[in-house]
C-alpha cells in the first residue's frame, strides 16, 4: 500500500507544480471534487488502474514503467517525479 500511496503523492505534487486545481481535475474527469480531494489526499485511497490512466491524461503527463528483477527487500513500485 506504501508504494501506492507513493504514486498517489507524485500525481498530487505534479498537479500542483502543474498549476492545475482539483475543481480543474475533477470537471475534466467528469467527477467531483471530493472524490479527486479523497483520492489525492486520503491515505485509504485505492484507485483502479482506469482511474490512475485517466489521472496521468487529464495531467498531461506520462508514467513510465519498467519490469525488472527486484533486489533484496526492495519495494515493489518505486516513484521519481521528473516534473
Amino acid at each position: 500500500m506504501e508504494s501506492e500511496l507513493q504514486l498517489l503523492h507524485a500525481l498530487e505534487e505534479a498537479r500542483k507544480q502543474l498549476h492545475i486545481t482539483q475543481e480543474e481535475v475533477a470537471t475534466r474527469m467528469g467527477r467531483q471534487r471530493a472524490s479527486i480531494t479523497r483520492l489525492l489526499s486520503s491515505g485509504e485511497s485505492n484507485p483502479t488502474l482506469e482511474t490512475l490512466t485517466d489521472l496521468l491524461m487529464v495531467l498531461g503527463v506520462t508514467a513510465d514503467i519498467t519490469l525488472r528483477r527486484s533486489a533484496e527487500g526492495e519495494a515493489p513500485i518505486q516513484v521519481t517525479n521528473a516534473l
